[in-house]
């Protein structure tokens, strides 16, 4: 399209409707704007001494440079998501990579210390290390996030129940409602 209208202009440099239409072409459907502002350019050198500085090509070069602005914006912005999500992936990467430590560190001490824990709370805890070694197997960086903030929910329970046991005589703490002695009499 640009031969076509090179060769028109050049055959009719003052083709009002030429200048125009080509910057249109350029404006709105290629977003090319410094073609459509060189043509806007163009039938401005070409009118040179005759144009009012109220002329409507004026208004035209405005309007480009406004679409050109609000296009680098948009591009800007679309650059800056995409680097964000980049950035993100990378820090869910590093967490997934993370979180295999903390899980073999919490299988550990549910196995070693298999006495300190509720058999009801160990079973939810290893459902939960099940999940998250699937996500780390699988490098599912946008589950990292929400396996690790369940991971940090348990884990204070974990070290709590370790050092209470420690403390208590190595018996896993009674779980709420329960006696603690089951031999005692129930109340009436």
């Amino acid at each position: 399209a640009d031969k076509l209208y090179a060769q028109i202009i050049e055959a009719d440099p003052e083709n009002d409707i030429v200048y125009f239409n080509a910057a249109i072409l350029h404006e709105r459907y290629t977003r090319n704007f410094k073609q459509a502002l060189k043509y806007l350019q163009g039938y401005v050198d070409s009118h040179a001494g005759k144009l009012s500085p109220n002329d409507q090509v004026f208004d035209h070069i405005e309007r480009v440079n406004k679409a050109q602005a609000a296009e680098a914006e948009r591009k800007r912005l679309e650059d800056e998501r995409k680097r964000e999500e980049e950035e993100r992936k990378r820090r869910n990467m590093e967490l997934l990579g993370n979180m295999s430590t903390l899980i073999t560190d919490i299988e550990s001490k549910l196995s070693t210390q298999a006495q300190c824990f509720d058999p009801m709370f160990a079973e939810e805890v290893s459902m939960i290390l099940e999940q998250a070694k699937m996500v780390v197997e699988m490098e599912d960086a946008d589950l990292a996030a929400d396996i690790q903030t369940m991971l940090d929910a348990y884990l204070p329970t974990v070290e709590d129940s370790i050092a209470n046991c420690a403390a208590g005589g190595g018996e896993a703490p009674p779980v709420e409602g329960e006696d603690s002695d089951p031999a005692a009499p129930a109340p009436e």
